[in-house]
């Protein structure tokens, strides 16, 4: 149901992107796995990962490779998704 995304205003991930890599740090452990994806303007996928949320660790992403452009970060839990958008210069 679309209320259920809206009882969740608490992001559970906080993302930076350092050099070479996006670091992630999870603020809530999960058995549930998660998933991200990167996209392109164009919306197409460039990066696709699931990963068990592990509060002790970061979590990252190679961008080497990836072109200088604007990118959009989706992090999917079963029943909800986060997106947020970064930028390689």
């Amino acid at each position: 149901a679309a209320s259920d995304v809206y009882k969740r205003q608490f992001i559970p991930i906080e993302a930076t992107l350092e050099g070479n890599n996006i670091e992630v740090q999870f603020f809530e452990k999960s058995n549930e796995p998660v998933t991200f994806q990167v996209k392109d303007k164009n919306g197409n996928i460039v990066f696709q990962d699931m990963v068990i949320p592990d509060k002790q660790e970061i979590y990252k992403i190679d961008l080497d490779g990836f072109k200088a452009d604007q990118y959009e970060l989706f992090y999917i839990e079963k029943d909800v998704t986060f997106i947020g958008e970064f930028e390689i210069e």
